[in-house]
């Protein structure tokens, strides 16, 4: 699975890439690295691309706290997919 960020101003989208997709558009801040070792040891294949702290300084964490995303499921048939809201929206 692929987890991927798009981050434009104060707006991202998230994106994966598998028979389950998840696409969210919203609001976020930059909390910078306060939680980074918690997200890379959730994603342990990361320290693989980011295998020391130097090459690490550069990461940063952005936190998603308002916006609204569509999910689909295509590893069943028929697929489902649904939508869902993060924060006031």
């Amino acid at each position: 699975m692929f987890l991927g960020f798009v981050v434009k101003k104060r707006h991202t989208s998230i994106y994966m890439l598998s028979s389950i997709s998840i696409s969210v558009c919203g609001k976020v801040k930059e909390i910078g690295q306060a939680r980074l070792k918690r997200l890379l040891d959730k994603n342990p294949y990361m320290y693989d691309i980011y295998p020391t702290e130097e090459k690490r300084r550069f990461l940063t964490v952005f936190q998603l706290y308002d916006g609204i995303g569509e999910w689909y499921d295509l590893s069943i048939l028929p697929a489902k997919s649904g939508t869902f809201k993060v924060g006031c929206n």
